[in-house]
């Protein structure tokens, strides 16, 4: 649902509905990620990092929400702690591509 709404331009509803659904289903991993990926792409890295960050330390091999805690550093411009969680998404296993892409992000470099 809250894809269809941003689907259709409709963030402020889509961020509504992915709140509501975090706090009733604090475990509702996938809405997290959405939750912090939408919160990254409005400009606000901190709330994001704050998402992303209590993922990592309920799950340490949730790659994507160490992705997701490195971007929000980047955004924040914590280099360290960026390079930190950078690392970790390698040890937690981050596909190939998404790899790619944080690196490209993080470091201008894009290895194809």
């Amino acid at each position: 649902m809250a894809r269809a709404l941003l689907t259709h331009g409709s963030r402020t509803e889509a961020r509504a509905l992915l709140e509501s659904v975090v706090t009733e289903a604090p475990g509702h991993v996938s809405a997290r990620l959405e939750l912090g990926q939408l919160l990254l792409d409005d400009g606000k890295p901190e709330e994001a990092g704050a998402i992303f960050f209590a993922m990592t330390q309920s799950d340490a091999d949730n790659a994507v929400a160490w992705m997701g805690l490195a971007d929000a550093y980047r955004l924040c411009k914590q280099v360290k702690p960026a390079l930190a969680a950078y690392q970790q998404a390698i040890a937690a296993g981050l596909d190939a591509h998404r790899l790619r892409n944080l690196r490209y992000r993080l470091f201008g470099e894009y290895d194809g």
